[in-house]
């Protein structure tokens, strides 16, 4: 039996240009079970906590993918958004390495980037994230 959970929490305080308005990642739980994978995902908006979860077979495609699901399920409710993931990638630019995340939602596809700074799971949910804040705040 092999199992493997690594636990990425970020609670930062809320800058005045935050406002509160966009929902910011504050915990990033992944684990491997020999061949399946599974993604919680913590949000904070407004004070409020929101967790969502994804989980499928370990490779790195599906893990990815599996940590924007999960990103996105934490952010249904709360955001008024729905959204359907195309693609969730990292991918080298510049010398550093980049995830990028490729949402459908409300007729539109937006993109989300984020440079990879402790791992490419916490970047793809910060990625995620974006686009979601994207979709629910900008005009």
């Amino acid at each position: 039996l092999h199992s493997e959970r690594v636990e990425i929490l970020g609670l930062r305080p809320l800058g005045a240009d935050d406002f509160g308005r966009r929902a910011r990642l504050t915990g990033l739980v992944t684990e491997r079970h020999d061949d399946h994978f599974r993604a919680r995902v913590t949000l904070e908006l407004k004070g409020e906590f929101l967790v969502g979860e994804s989980g499928g077979p370990v490779r790195r495609h599906f893990e990815r993918s599996c940590v924007a699901r999960a990103t996105c399920r934490s952010a249904l409710k709360a955001l008024r958004v729905e959204a359907e993931i195309h693609s969730a990638e990292v991918v080298p630019i510049g010398g550093q390495r980049v995830a990028l995340v490729l949402l459908s939602g409300e007729g539109d596809i937006l993109e989300g980037s984020a440079l990879v700074k402790s791992d490419d799971h916490d970047a793809i949910a910060r990625a995620t994230l974006r686009a979601l804040n994207r979709m629910a705040f900008d005009d």
